[in-house]
């Protein structure tokens, strides 16, 4: 019976060694932590790295291009362009490197996002287009060869043209002379 008093009378006997589990757990958290850590480092140099390669694999220029989607007659303002670094071999000649050169100046037709302006897309520039050859006071007319009834001749820039409307059932004498003397001043290779 003494035994069993004994035993019933007494509490746990604490333990004066070191437990296992508690250091390991600790540590595994650290060493989580650690790789994670390492890991975002990681991924974060070898990014830098391949963004600096990129960038001297493809020399690039400064280039303009616009905010958000515009219409022909708008006039740029300064949130309605951009500074961006562009690939050299997809910069077309007349590109605006210089917000300054854009600001103020009234489009010619529509521009997409991201679309780099170029001097064309203006009003009033007279670029590398057909309608820059013009003398001042003329304009120029695009005739889709699918309105002609016979097939063109053998045509070259500097030939003149007698263009004549005619009505499709009617005899030919009732013809109209719309134009006489056109110079072609060019000829597009885009067939329809």
């Amino acid at each position: 019976m003494r035994g069993n008093a004994k035993a019933q009378g007494t509490s746990r006997i604490p333990h004066t060694t070191p437990g296992w589990e508690e250091p390991g757990r600790r540590r595994a958290l650290f060493y989580g932590v650690a790789a994670l850590l390492l890991a975002f480092l990681a991924a974060g140099l070898t990014y830098l790295y391949l963004e600096q390669i990129r960038e001297q694999a493809m020399p690039g220029r400064e280039a303009v291009v616009v905010a958000s989607d515009l219409r022909p007659g708008a006039v740029i303002e300064p949130g309605m362009v951009m500074q961006v670094a562009v690939p050299e071999a997809v910069l077309p000649a007349d590109a605006i490197t210089d917000p300054a050169q854009a600001l103020g100046r009234i489009l010619a037709r529509p521009v997409a996002e991201r679309q780099i302006l170029r001097l064309a897309d203006f009003v009033g520039e007279r670029g590398s287009s057909l309608s820059a050859r013009l003398p001042e006071g003329h304009w120029a007319v695009v005739i889709p060869q699918g309105w002609f009834v016979a097939p063109l001749p053998q045509l070259q820039e500097g030939d003149r043209l007698d263009l004549l409307a005619y009505q499709s059932g009617r005899p030919i004498e009732d013809a109209g002379v719309i134009v006489q003397g056109v110079e072609i001043i060019g000829l597009g290779m885009n067939e329809g």
